[in-house]
């Protein structure tokens, strides 16, 4: 199902914050996170989201 008001693919590309040419402020890597990052009052980790509600099976029936 895709939404009925959805954009064309182009909102919600850049990370909240980001202006042109500028290193986003705390951004690290999730190991560096998992590393003690937890403890940095406003550390950001950038994630890609490639889906969103439960994964699907899908059954291959082979005929004999």
């Amino acid at each position: 199902m895709i939404h009925e008001n959805s954009d064309e693919g182009v909102q919600y590309k850049k990370p909240l914050g980001y202006k042109e040419g500028q290193p986003l402020p705390g951004l690290m890597t999730l190991k560096n996170f998992i590393d003690g990052g937890y403890d940095v009052a406003d550390g950001r980790i950038l994630v890609c989201v490639r889906s969103i509600g439960a994964k699907k099976k899908c059954v291959v029936f082979q005929s004999s």
